[in-house]
């Protein structure tokens, strides 16, 4: 049985009279929405991870208050405000204000939740000057590369940055725990605000597109501010604070300035400072470490499953999950994990939860996500690292992540296997080009259909029309209706990891060749962070209102018996490019995705010219 849990209450902090600090301690973790004003869903920046609080000390119960970045393998850096409630001098150890480092935990999406050992402020802190804490981890992470300090420069004004963060989307949400990003540009500081201890940018209407204009929250504080000055990113800035208690426009934002403080990072840090890379073996963004990242929403009491792969050699396997509410994570290494049938569960008292597996069995896992309380959107990690044959002897098995190779071995620091004989049957991950084929050792696609699809039952019961009007945005619509029976089961679960190709065939030379395609993605976040899918009665419905980024707006999946399944897709937007017109007949649809494919033909159109494709499909 699963037990029922409420959110901890979490500590109250002033509100500065200066400006507002950005941290979560004066929020409820909750809601259905996600972190960063304006910005978008992020499953990159490993190094960036939550920082938990637990009055009891106790990992079951922690709570997410802010945010921070993973400088070495055992060095985490956030703000001083997120860990002292004062200033600087009552914050050092053995004064009354010192920080419980047992109180604090970390968690970073491929690694999972670990403890602090000891805590570091700024003795000089006394916001928003000297605002940065050094925390040292009470283990090494693995598998995750620390980012740089900025040893560079100052950052100038008029200077591109990107903020990360798992805080608030408004100062009047409850949604603290979905890492999300956005980008800045850096001004001369105002006010009070020292322009040598901090990095300020302006956050003013009217916003575009999210994530091109972006603020931090309550919850982002002590979270980074990236720069490239040439040499890849750079952590430049920790999230502070700004004068918006909504953190909506205008805002003038500020971080503490790492080029001021770096020489005090680096002395806390020591010599995990130099480490480039944590643990052994491949690093998050390497080619040994898959990762697997998704995003959703559940409503209170719903659940959504996952199912993958681990391939041979695999060392390690991290699933995590990270959500606005307190979901639960069950994971299993066979399929058909349910809540009472799973080889690890993380069912605390808290929005974060993971699952690790050393020595892990090959083969088809699964993973079931819960909302176990209230509705809230979430992110789902698998990070699966394999042999690094740089460090390993010959022989040991490895996977080279080419399905046209067998029996992979590491052979003088490279994993090599076997080539299939060709035409092996393989996949090129396209399931829009047909069939794929080991060639010589590499998969090699055709451009034909699927010959397996379920058909519509009826003459002209499907419908194609493409509309390409030079004063509006295009249109394409695709109905599949009257079709053979579809059970539920055919359909997968988009909410979780099953996606959808739709796939656009003309006639050429007496053949069918691939001329347009598009992806359907499973899971994620669209209007307003509600999830992009949702279960219906009999199937399941996409809604995408902006089309972003292929311009499918509209999706429904309707099973049932033979003449009373169907399908239907709506396109459009300025972010759809369709096809070129007039099309050259017959044309062929196909829906796709790893269970099933649905296609209707059209060969006798009632319109096709430059600006307009309709036609009813073939009997």
């Amino acid at each position: 049985m699963v037990a029922r849990k409420g959110w901890g209450s979490l500590l109250l902090v002033g509100m500065m009279s200066l400006s507002c600090w950005r941290t979560g301690w004066a929020q409820s973790v909750a809601g259905a929405e996600s972190p960063i004003v304006n910005g978008v869903v992020s499953s990159e920046f490993p190094s960036v991870g939550a920082l938990l609080f637990s009055a009891s000390g106790l990992s079951w119960d922690a709570q997410g208050i802010c945010t921070g970045t993973l400088v070495g393998c055992q060095t985490f850096v956030t703000a001083a405000h997120c860990v002292c409630r004062t200033i600087g001098p009552d914050c050092q150890p053995g004064a009354g204000g010192a920080p419980t480092p047992a109180m604090y935990f970390v968690f970073l999406p491929h690694v999972g939740i670990v403890g602090v050992q000891s805590i570091a402020v700024r003795p000089d802190f006394d916001f928003p000057d000297g605002d940065v804490a050094v925390l040292h981890l009470s283990v090494p992470v693995e598998n995750v590369r620390p980012s740089r300090l900025n040893e560079v420069q100052s950052p100038p004004t008029d200077t591109p940055a990107t903020i990360v963060g798992y805080g608030l989307t408004s100062g009047s949400k409850r949604d603290y725990g979905v890492k999300r990003s956005g980008n800045v540009v850096t001004t001369d500081c105002t006010g009070n605000i020292s322009p040598t201890n901090s990095v300020c940018w302006a956050f003013r209407s009217p916003l575009g597109l999210p994530g091109s204009n972006s603020n931090t929250c309550f919850g982002d504080s002590g979270g980074p501010l990236f720069i490239d000055f040439g040499s890849g990113p750079v952590l430049a800035g920790i999230t502070s604070g700004g004068n918006s208690e909504n953190c909506s426009p205008p805002d003038n934002s500020f971080d503490a300035n790492v080029f001021t403080y770096r020489n005090w990072i680096a002395l806390q840090a020591g010599g995990d400072l130099t480490n480039t890379a944590c643990g052994s073996g491949p690093q998050v963004g390497d080619a040994g470490a898959a990762v697997l990242a998704y995003s959703g929403a559940l409503s209170g009491g719903q659940s959504v499953a996952y199912e993958f792969t681990v391939p041979p050699g695999t060392r390690h396997v991290r699933v995590t999950a990270n959500a606005t509410r307190d979901f639960d994570l069950y994971v299993r290494q066979a399929p058909g994990v349910t809540t009472s049938v799973f080889d690890c569960k993380d069912d605390a008292v808290r929005s974060m939860s993971a699952c690790t597996f050393s020595s892990p069995s090959s083969g088809p896992w699964s993973a079931l996500v819960y909302a176990d309380g209230d509705a809230g959107t979430y992110q789902f990690t698998v990070t699966m690292v394999g042999t690094d044959c740089s460090s390993s002897p010959d022989g040991a098995p490895c996977d080279d992540g080419n399905d046209c190779t067998a029996n992979d071995t590491c052979q003088s620091g490279t994993c090599v296997g076997t080539s299939q004989p060709d035409g092996t049957p393989c996949s090129d991950g396209n399931r829009c080009t047909n069939p794929d084929q080991c060639v010589s050792g590499v998969c090699v696609g055709g451009s034909a259909p699927r010959t397996t699809c379920k058909q519509v039952g009826v003459a002209r019961a499907g419908a194609l029309r493409l509309a390409r009007p030079s004063s509006r945005p295009p249109t394409l619509v695709w109905r599949w209706r009257q079709g053979q029976a579809t059970d539920l089961t055919d359909f997968g679960d988009p909410r979780g990891s099953s996606d959808y190709d739709v796939c656009v065939y003309e006639t050429q030379g007496g053949q069918p060749m691939l001329s347009w395609q598009k992806n359907v993605a499973a899971g994620g976040l669209c209007d307003r962070g509600r999830g992009c899918w949702l279960q219906t009665r009999r199937g399941f419905r996409y809604t995408n209102r902006n089309g972003a980024p292929g311009g499918i707006q509209e999706l429904d999946l309707v099973g049932g018996p033979d003449g009373k399944s169907s399908v239907s897709l709506r396109a459009g937007t300025n972010n759809l490019v369709p096809p070129p017109l007039p099309l050259s007949l017959p044309v062929i649809v196909q829906l796709a995705n790893d269970r099933a494919c649905w296609e209707a033909t059209f060969s006798s159109p009632s319109v096709n010219m430059a600006t307009e494709f309709r036609s009813r499909s073939d009997p």
